[in-house]
């Protein structure tokens, strides 16, 4: 499952569904997929049905009840629910201890100021799993895993 909020669902969605027929194998695979997983996003904003290309596919949840209703998904699913950007909804999934796995995608651009990405009251205790950097790339992919979660 794909979570997110409105701003990373109107993105991946003006974006993925382009890429179908594109020339870059890694592009389309990732654009398939995308049309084929269940996404859920949290928004106040969004009508309840999606009416968009994934409107099929497309759970919209208000922010009252999104801890509960995700809490009961990771307890039924079994599978990942992933989500892409928000930082607002990233630090409630953190306070709920919903977060098993952090994955950051760090890229060589430096910013002098802005808004932290993570409340440090919510984040857990995490430990370092995986670093990877992808041939052709200069982004690093680290991966934690919350430090209580084998």
């Amino acid at each position: 499952m794909l979570l997110g909020g409105p701003l990373s669902y109107r993105d991946f969605s003006g974006y993925w569904p382009t890429q179908l027929d594109g020339t870059d194998p890694t592009q389309r695979l990732i654009a398939r997929r995308c049309e084929e997983v269940r996404n859920i996003v949290v928004s106040d904003q969004l009508p309840e049905h999606s009416t968009g290309v994934w409107a099929a596919t497309t759970t919209v949840l208000r922010r009252t009840e999104a801890i509960e209703k995700l809490s009961k998904l990771k307890e039924e699913n079994g599978g990942d629910i992933v989500l892409f950007g928000g930082r607002t909804l990233a630090n409630s999934l953190f306070a709920a201890e919903l977060v098993d796995e952090l994955h950051v995608m760090v890229a060589p651009v430096v910013v002098p100021h802005g808004v932290r990405a993570f409340d440090e009251a919510v984040l857990p205790s995490l430990r370092l799993v995986d670093v990877r950097r992808h041939d052709g790339s200069e982004n690093v992919l680290i991966s934690y895993r919350r430090s209580s979660v084998q």
